[in-house]
Order: structure tokens, then sequence, then C-alpha cells
């Protein structure tokens, strides 16, 4: 699921000019995609199957942003939990996307 996940997000990346890379660093924090424009404007993504992972790829992604930012870095445009299951859209109180695989494109 991960790969198909990847792939869409690949093509779409492309298709802005951007890029799609895997973040891990020394304490073993990760994300499974940035997708990053030649501006520098980035979003993270978790991609889990099912909806019960959500809470904790949210907690996941509001770390990266907090490291990222402490660091210096720029805001992300967007976090976003990419999913397998679920009927729509939607956006949590902390401002982190879940996103339905089948609602890409659309």
């Amino acid at each position: 699921f991960k790969s198909l996940c990847l792939r869409d997000l690949l093509v779409y990346a492309e298709a802005m000019d951007a890029e799609v890379y895997f973040y891990r660093d020394k304490d073993g924090l990760e994300a499974d995609a940035i997708v990053q424009a030649a501006d520098g404007t980035w979003a993270g993504i978790e991609i889990k199957l099912g909806h019960n992972q959500a809470d904790q790829a949210a907690a996941n992604l509001l770390k990266l942003k907090d490291r990222i930012q402490a660091a210096g870095g720029k805001a992300p445009a967007f976090l976003a939990v990419l999913e397998g299951i679920g009927g729509f859209a939607t956006t949590r109180r902390d401002g982190v996307h879940i996103v339905p695989i089948r609602t890409l494109g659309a």
C-alpha cells in the first residue's frame, strides 16, 4: 500500500516540478514522504492503511514540523495522513489533513 501511495505522490510531484523524499533523523523521527517544491516549500505526509493509525501519524508529523522549525526551517505548506480506508477528506483540529487515497486527483 505504501508503495502505491508513493507512486501516486511521485506522479503528482513530478507534474508540479517537485521532489519526494523520505525523512529520518538521528533520533529515529520518520516521515513517509516529504514533498518539496523548487522554492523550498514542503509538505509532510504519513501513509497509513487504516484510520486507527491517524492519531499517532498526525502526532509524528507535528513533531517533525516543530523540529524543523526549531532548527530554522520553513513551516510546512501542509501536513497530511494519507489513508487506505476512509470515505472523505477532513482536517483535524490540529491542522493535519486526513486524506483517503481514493480522493487524490478527485
